[in-house]
């Protein structure tokens, strides 16, 4: 059970004093300063300057948590000791210790305790420097290979649990010679059956900065000061583990060991840490401390374990006053072992050691250590030796006085830490399959697929199967154990075919790819033209009678010049030169709408991945809605009025023209990516293809290849005629008309014209409507829809409506249908075939430009949806 804390003076204090600095008397330091009050004056010796402040015995009850301290002290050296029997520095102040029952578990041997020292001498010049509360131990050692002089106890068969470094000074093995003034001397009241059976010991580091449990984490330029001003008390919390045999007593050996020397001439009380040379603190670097890096090393079991060791090895040295090149230079060498994750001692190369910039008395070494062997999760230290480049030896300097058996080693500061080790091993890595490296992903159909998987990979192992399903239906149709290129014939259609690898440990990755055989298209109407390709051409069939399904009038008077676009609830989307961007609904109703301002305006809305709505206008601003007409964000760009249709890609980017001659990308914010200038209007938006170059025309004459990073791949001077569309890009080439009554076939890789065919002297604003046999479809303002061969350019058949089509665009279902409006006010389907009319239908509207509407739409549920220059909207369904 856990015993209540219980406070326990110290019973008798005999001080051990040691002068460093040649003293007279072993019984009381020198007060001599050997310095001159020059304050940039120092001596640095070995161990010269270290003082035992004190030593006791400490026995702790198993039953009854009662310590008891027993002053260490012997019949052939007596300290000056009236100083400490004389109130207020009786015994009974000088040490304590406090026992935290709460935290303590004494029947498995673990005791937290606070020890508090009070400085012995009080209001005097002998401030203390790295002053070490030193546990020594009887538990079994493990001993050092890079030197064997030096043993110590690790968990769990260790006494301190929480140490802040471990030192050699005041052990009792080393300091043997008996009657000597360091001989290791055991008082009376001492148990003299003890043997501690370590050179090194761990410590707790007592100074004014540091709280009782607060990290080994000190400001150097307050260089771990002890002051001998009221209240001149610190106190440090310990966590000692003792062997569980009920047998045995609590027992250990305790040590404070500090640093000093005389302060400068000139200084007077109350002394701080500047009335002192550097030399007052220890010449030994003082601190230590081991940083994971991102470790991989591992224990799964006995027969599973490995890994690697990735450190940062700190050390820091207050003693580096800038007289040496830098604080690596105090340093001979580092050396880290460990008893069980690698065999030999490694001598770290301080080549690659970094000054610390904000902390010079610091330096930082990368240790990297490959291949560990860790015999468990826990318990897998790290022994980490920092010797001295300057003083050869740790063994006491006392000037005059020989004969001694001093002991002897390097000058260094150790420190012990626990590896981190996980329990799980690295598992093994997944392969990579990349299916990229397939061709061609599109063509005529039938079309010839070369199924190549070569690009994919295993970073840890080796692929051991490669499996193809070519239609993407679950099955696997294909597979081996070679990255094989196997080819497989595709109808006309879109397809996904899927690529399937499997490594040596049978993981496996699988990786899809779209193959577009002939010109298919996918359903729905997000953007205008149906998709980025601004083909105007959808799978779903559309109405082949007349039947009204629903008119809209809402903004009657106000002309809706925009396109059409159709979100996934079947609504209709488009701008009206009343500033108002519109939703309305399946029954006709207006779902939302929201004002943005402008005046004949054309500028389509655009449904983002997430159904978000984007609508530009003449005002040169671009605005962003959620689903429901919720304003996001609105961004001015300042580059002219946005035109035509917005293109939003699969990552969200968004892709517009300006008429002030700029194409624009922007991150997903709004915020802009690129723009590129094209010097003349640019008023009907961007095209984009399967592989991200974007297209573009404007006024000049010109038609731009462009790609993702905003760089000109090409540019084609196609005529000198003004262009109102943007190209329509078809399975093998692109499509575009001009003001001069010429269509146009440009080639992909180099913008050249393929072919060009002039159709009358009118002009040509529509956009052409790109079908899967190898037709286009075009309306011209000499009144007629033209049907074109897509290789030759050759008129296959036209249709005379009754009046102008001008910048009503021509659709395409998946029926064999193709719809269009006239500036009479005639709506008209017809066969795309043939040319021959399937329905018409007359709006009762009209003027020169009563259809204006710059595209209908096809939704998913078989409605053509179209506007017109009195404001009201239109929708065919059959019944």
């Amino acid at each position: 059970m856990k015993s209540a804390g219980i406070l326990l003076p110290a019973l008798l204090l005999m001080m051990m004093v040691v002068s460093c600095s040649g003293g007279s008397s072993p019984a009381s330091p020198d007060v001599t300063p050997d310095l001159t009050s020059d304050h940039s004056s120092r001596t640095v010796s070995g161990g010269g300057e270290r003082i035992n402040w004190g030593m006791w015995d400490i026995h702790i009850d198993r039953e009854s948590g009662v310590a008891e301290v027993v002053p260490e002290r012997g019949p052939n050296f007596m300290a000056n000791v009236v100083n400490f029997l004389h109130p207020p520095i009786s015994p009974v102040n000088l040490l304590t210790v406090q026992i935290d029952g709460g935290q303590s578990d004494l029947v498995n041997g673990y005791i937290v305790c606070d020890v508090t020292i009070r400085h012995p001498f009080p209001g005097t010049k002998f401030a203390g420097f790295d002053v070490m509360g030193i546990v020594l131990d009887s538990y079994d050692s493990t001993t050092f290979e890079s030197d064997p002089d030096i043993s110590v106890s690790l968990q769990p068969g260790t006494l301190i649990q929480n140490p802040d470094g471990y030192t050699r000074w005041w052990n009792q093995q080393e300091f043997t010679t008996t009657g000597t003034l360091l001989g290791y001397i055991e008082g009376p009241l001492a148990n003299h059956t003890f043997d501690a059976m370590n050179t090194l010991n761990g410590f707790k580091y007592f100074c004014d900065e540091l709280e009782s449990e607060q990290e080994f984490d000190l400001t150097p330029e307050l260089r771990g000061f002890f002051s001998s001003e009221d209240p001149g008390v610190n106190t440090r919390r310990y966590e000692l583990q003792f062997p569980t045999d009920p047998n045995l007593k609590f027992y250990f050996k305790y040590a404070i060991s500090a640093s000093w020397v005389a302060p400068y001439e000139d200084a007077e009380a109350p002394f701080v840490q500047d009335d002192y040379p550097i030399s007052a603190n220890m010449a030994e670097a003082y601190r230590i401390n081991v940083f994971d890096n991102g470790s991989t090393a591992y224990f799964e079991n006995e027969s599973t374990y490995g890994g690697d060791l990735d450190l940062f090895v700190d050390v820091w040295d207050w003693q580096f006053d800038g007289s040496l090149s830098n604080v690596q230079d105090e340093y001979l060498e580092i050396t880290i072992e460990s008893p069980t994750l690698f065999p030999d001692p490694i001598i770290i190369d301080l080549v690659d050691a970094s000054v610390d910039v904000t902390n010079t008395t610091k330096i930082s070494v990368p240790v990297y250590i490959a291949d560990v062997t860790p015999t468990d999760i826990v318990n897998q230290h790290l022994l980490v030796t920092v010797k001295s480049a300057n003083i050869d030896t740790y063994e006491p300097q006392i000037p005059g006085l020989t004969g001694y058996d001093y002991p002897s080693g390097p000058l260094a500061a150790y420190g012990i830490f626990e590896a981190t080790i996980t329990s799980i091993g690295p598992q093994n890595t997944a392969p990579v399959a990349d299916a990229s490296a397939t061709e061609p992903t599109s063509g005529d159909a039938p079309l010839d697929v070369n199924f190549d998987p070569s690009l994919s990979y295993d970073t840890d192992g080796t692929i051991v199967l490669y499996e193809w399903d070519f239609d993407g239906d679950g099955t696997y149709d294909w597979s081996g154990p070679n990255p094989d290129v196997v080819m497989h014939t595709y109808e006309e259609g879109t397809h996904h075919p899927v690529l399937r690898v499997t490594d040596n440990d049978d993981a496996t990755d699988t990786d899809e790819i779209e193959i577009q055989a002939g010109c298919y298209s996918s359903p729905g109407w997000r953007t205008f033209r149906h998709d980025n390709m601004r083909t105007g051409r959808t799978s779903t069939f559309g109405p082949v009678t007349n039947n009204v399904k629903f008119t809209w009038d809402e903004c009657a008077g106000s002309a809706i010049m925009s396109g059409i676009t159709i979100d996934s609830q079947n609504r209709a989307l488009f701008r009206a030169n009343d500033g108002n961007v519109y939703c309305v609904d399946t029954d006709g109703m207006t779902a939302w709408s929201y004002y943005v301002g402008g005046t004949w305006d054309y500028t389509t809305p655009s449904i983002g991945n997430d159904e978000s709505v984007y609508v530009g206008g003449t005002t040169g601003v671009l605005y962003k809605f959620d689903s429901e007409g919720n304003y996001e964000w609105e961004q001015n760009y300042g580059l002219g009025a946005i035109g035509g249709g917005i293109a939003i890609q699969e990552d969200d980017t968004i892709v517009f023209t300006t008429h002030g001659g700029w194409l624009v990308k922007t991150f997903p914010d709004g915020s802009v990516d690129w723009t590129f200038s094209t010097g003349s209007t640019m008023p009907d938006g961007p095209s984009i293809g399967n592989d991200g170059t974007i297209y573009v025309a404007n006024h000049g004459g010109r038609v731009y290849a462009v790609d993702q990073d905003g760089g000109q791949v090409w540019m084609t001077q196609v005529g000198y005629n003004e262009m109102s569309s943007t190209p329509s890009l078809g399975p093998n080439a692109m499509y575009i008309g001009d003001w001069g009554g010429n269509v146009y076939c440009l080639e992909y890789d180099d913008g050249g014209i393929k072919w060009q065919t002039f159709l009358s002297s009118a002009s040509i604003s529509s956009f052409a409507a790109v079908d899967c046999s190898g037709h286009i479809y075009i309306g011209s303002r000499d009144d007629n829809l033209y049907c074109l061969d897509q290789e030759t350019g050759d008129v296959i058949w036209n249709y005379l409506t009754c009046g102008d089509i001008g910048t009503m665009s021509p659709v395409l279902d998946g029926n064999g249908h193709v719809y269009t409006g006239s500036y009479c006010g005639w709506f008209y389907c017809l066969d795309a075939i043939t040319g021959d009319l399937v329905w018409d239908y007359d709006t009762g509207i009209g003027g020169s430009t009563a259809m204006y509407c710059k595209s209908p739409a096809l939704a998913d549920d078989g409605t053509i949806i179209t506007g017109s220059n009195a404001g009201i909207l239109f929708a065919w369904q059959d019944e």
